[in-house]
């Protein structure tokens, strides 16, 4: 299987385990050239607020090349602020909602292994 097969299966996971969770998937793969953002997904917060969620994907079949956390690095996490901030301007109908950044991690079997919002 090529890597665009992996990540694609990897997407699938997350977005059927979102889903579950009770969010709606308004985007996969969302592009513009400042980035990519693998899902974007409505749902409310634990405390019941309205929330639009920034998800990057990251795929590990093995511990051996690191946690999946370990692959968002600084400039990463500032694409993907950027990335946001581009979409909820393009789409105003979504602004008065919160925005969340999160990274879900899935293993070599293709099962969520953490799910972590980094706002």
């Amino acid at each position: 299987m090529n890597t665009t097969k992996i990540g694609n299966r990897a997407e699938r996971a997350v977005s059927s385990w979102l889903k579950r969770q009770g969010h709606k998937i308004i985007h996969r793969n969302w592009r513009t050239k400042i980035g990519e953002i693998d899902l974007i997904s409505l749902a409310s917060t634990c405390d019941g607020t309205p929330a639009i969620y920034f998800t990057e994907v990251k795929m590990r079949s093995s511990p051996n090349f690191g946690a999946g956390f370990a692959a968002i690095s600084s400039a990463k996490l500032q694409q993907m602020h950027r990335a946001a901030s581009f979409f909820l301007a393009s789409n105003p109908e979504f602004a008065n909602l919160q925005p969340l950044l999160a990274v879900a991690v899935v293993d070599g079997n293709f099962t969520l292994q953490d799910f972590v919002i980094l706002d």
